[in-house]
């Protein structure tokens, strides 16, 4: 068997990591490639990727396998959506108040404190103290050293 001078070209292996809120299938162009938050193994190309569950975003990612390792796979990323406000908010529930409760009485004001005098008694100072008796006490001697040389 001859070949028309077309090389065969060795397929490499990429690493990708889809990332989800949800364990659910991921597809690659359309096809099942395996399930979210485990590293996929695929052949080296371009893919729009997909995954099998409702309210994440965004819808496809598209994305080139090239030059990834099983340390450094290519991360691909799907959040949940935000919640939209699309049904109406349910009416409050009615609060009465019960009626064998009354209704809180209002507090008198406070009164007032009586007017002090505008003169008043002097108030007397202490006498002083008489002095204690004095005491002596005595220095005890003390000796310091002297450096210089002594006379003679």
């Amino acid at each position: 068997m001859q070949y028309s001078g077309a090389r065969e070209q060795a397929m490499s292996i990429e690493y990708m990591l889809v990332i989800c809120p949800d364990q659910c299938p991921v597809r690659a162009d359309g096809n099942g490639v395996g399930f979210t938050n485990h590293t996929l193994l695929l052949p080296s190309d371009e893919y729009t990727v997909t995954v099998d569950t409702q309210g994440c975003v965004p819808e496809s990612v598209d994305v080139v396998l090239s030059g990834t390792s099983l340390m450094r796979p290519c991360v691909v990323i799907f959040t949940r959506a935000p919640a939209t406000l699309a049904a109406p908010l349910p009416a409050p529930l009615p609060v009465s108040k019960p009626a064998s409760v009354p209704a809180p009485s209002p507090v008198p004001p406070p009164t007032p404190a009586p007017a002090v005098a505008a003169k008043s008694a002097p108030v007397p100072t202490p006498a002083p103290k008489p002095a204690a008796p004095a005491v002596a006490t005595a220095k005890p001697a003390v000796k310091t050293a002297s450096t210089a040389p002594k006379k003679a």
